[in-house]
């Protein structure tokens, strides 16, 4: 079966943002951002039991029942910087920053910063980093 990997990746606009299905034994989906417009977050379709490993999601609305572990947050358009334009990058103040689990395969953000900037990974695509630092 597939192993299959999906990082830093920001869906939104879409009917199913992750259908998986046949031979998938392991799907990771990390450190990645539902944004607006996501009708359905995930769709298994004859995948084997347990296939879907879901950490460091950031979801704008509820969060979906296959993102059950804690390092998963939902969140309102305020934790971005532009969630009516698309830009899923975090805002400062975010409940998302720090509030993620390490995880050794996702080393830099989307935009190719280093993780962790703060105390720990931030959750989504993206980490958000002071100026100041």
């Amino acid at each position: 079966g597939a192993w299959v990997a999906v990082k830093n990746a920001i869906v939104y606009d879409v009917s199913t943002a992750f259908r998986y299905e046949d031979n998938i034994q392991n799907l990771r989906i990390w450190n990645s951002t539902l944004g607006r417009g996501v009708t359905r977050a995930f769709q298994e379709a004859g995948a084997a039991s347990g296939a879907l490993d879901v950490r460091n999601l950031l979801v704008l609305g509820p969060l979906p029942a296959d993102a059950s572990h804690p390092s998963n947050r939902s969140v309102g358009s305020d934790a971005f910087v532009n969630a009516a334009a698309h830009d899923y990058r975090l805002a400062a103040g975010s409940v998302a920053i720090d509030a993620g689990v390490g995880l050794a395969g996702v080393a830099a953000d989307r935009a190719g910063t280093r993780r962790p900037q703060g105390n720990a990974y931030d959750v989504g695509a993206y980490e958000w980093y002071s100026v100041a630092r």
